[in-house]
């Protein structure tokens, strides 16, 4: 078994091989030109970097009560819009199974069934 194996990893290493190396024959290198549009490895990383982190500081509620410090990362993700936010949901159903709520998740509304 493990002869077999080993014949048929060999035979398909060679079944591969003319075609890796026709690939790389006709690869066409790149012009100088092409190279002075692109950034270097710098210049890339600078833009990449998001800006410093913001802190916030909310005072304690009352005493006893620490501060709350909200530290704020650009890059991260940004939270949904306001309107995403308020969108009713219909009940998911047969035909239904995309942007609906399945029954037992509860609902927008006490005492509304759902």
């Amino acid at each position: 078994m493990r002869t077999l194996t080993l014949a048929s990893a060999a035979a398909l290493a060679l079944a591969i091989a003319p075609t890796a190396l026709q690939a790389q024959e006709h690869h066409t290198p790149r012009t100088d030109a092409a190279r002075s549009e692109m950034p270097t490895t710098a210049e890339a990383n600078r833009q990449a970097l998001p800006g410093p982190p913001t802190t916030e500081i909310i005072p304690a509620r009352g005493p006893g009560q620490p501060e709350t410090v909200v530290t704020t990362y650009p890059g991260n993700l940004t939270p949904p819009p306001l309107a995403a936010l308020d969108k009713d949901y219909p009940l998911c159903s047969r035909t239904r199974h995309d942007n609906c709520r399945n029954r037992g998740e509860g609902s927008h509304e006490v005492g509304k069934g759902g």
